[in-house]
Order: structure tokens, then sequence, then C-alpha cells
């Protein structure tokens, strides 16, 4: 992988540091459906990556975006994880 030494916030990309993963900076705005995400990442060229190094993240992984909301962050009581994906059998308006 890239060293980020500048955070590759001018590579167009993001290291965070607390996980190690890498991130598009900024995000493509544009909205997608799941098999058009992963054609746009198969083919994405950012950082010194190319096409075929990024992959479109799971939940456990996206969730490690989240800080500041303990039950959505990464391991919080939000059931909605990579091992439950179904919103009758796991989310909870509560925690999510």
């Amino acid at each position: 992988m890239t060293a980020c030494c500048d955070g590759c916030n001018s590579l167009g990309c993001w290291l965070d540091e607390t996980t190690g993963y890498l991130w598009e900076n900024p995000p493509s705005s544009e909205g997608r459906n799941w098999y058009d995400a992963r054609s746009y990442c198969d083919t994405l060229s950012v950082a010194g990556l190319g096409p075929g190094e990024w992959g479109l993240p799971s939940i456990g992984e996206l969730r490690t975006l989240i800080r500041g909301c303990p039950e959505c962050e990464d391991g919080g009581s939000c059931g909605v994880d990579d091992s439950c994906l179904s919103v009758s059998s796991c989310f909870s308006s509560a925690a999510c």
C-alpha cells in the first residue's frame, strides 16, 4: 500500500490511523447501486493504488468511521453488522 505521510488528503484519499483503512477522499458524491459501486471500485485509481486494489467496505468497516455515537460505532449495540444484515432481525431504532 502507498505510504500516506500527509494523511493522503493531497493524493485523493484519507488514512484512518485508528484502523489503518484507506478511504477515497473526497468520496464520490454520485449515488450508486451495489453493482455500480463495485464496478466503480474495480476501476478506481487513487493514491498509487490501481484497478482491483480498491473495494467496497463491509458494514463493520463503515462503522469504524462513526465517532461520538457509541451505539453505532464498531462494536456498539446496533445489531446491524457483517454477520447480521437483516433490517427486520438486527435493526433497532433505539440503537441504530
